[in-house]
């Protein structure tokens, strides 16, 4: 599963003509029978050999729909890129308690990966430890017993 963008402003991607098939499949079933449960992986499969028996001509519909979505994004990612270019200065000085880093780039994202990541708080020796476990416990136990028995004592 792809990691989720933190920027809530970027266009998501083109919907394949694939997926717009199975969302069109999966909305005719519900339309069909409403009262209807059925999992989502029982319908992909149906879909799935249904979209390979299809010809050119009953896919170009599909293909087409995602044509033109994929136009509508490369047109809202090139304003959307344009737009990150306008906000962000070509060098930004970053300051962090332990060092600056001056950074030449046009995108947050690759500034955030030149912020090195915090240091670890050095633990404290007179901190409470955690119980033992009870598998420990039993060990504890049993141990000077496996400990005879193998020595020969």
């Amino acid at each position: 599963m792809p990691k989720k963008s933190s920027d809530i402003i970027k266009p998501r991607g083109p919907i394949t003509a694939y997926a717009l098939f199975v969302r069109t499949c999966r909305d005719e079933l519900r339309r069909k029978h409403p009262q209807l449960t059925v999992d989502y992986n029982v319908i992909v499969k149906k879909c799935s050999e249904r979209w390979k028996i299809m010809n050119e001509n009953e896919k170009k519909r599909f293909n087409d729909t995602a044509d033109i979505q994929r136009k509508k994004y490369k047109e809202q990612l090139a304003v959307y890129q344009q737009q990150q270019q306008q906000t962000i200065p070509s060098s930004i000085l970053l300051q962090t308690p332990n060092a600056q880093f001056l950074v030449e780039s046009s995108s947050i994202d690759q500034t955030k990966k030149l912020i090195k990541k915090r240091e670890k708080k050095p633990k404290d020796p007179h901190a409470p430890k955690k119980p033992l476990s009870a598998y420990f416990l039993f060990c504890a136990d049993e141990r000077p017993k496996v400990h005879s028995s193998q020595t020969g004592e």
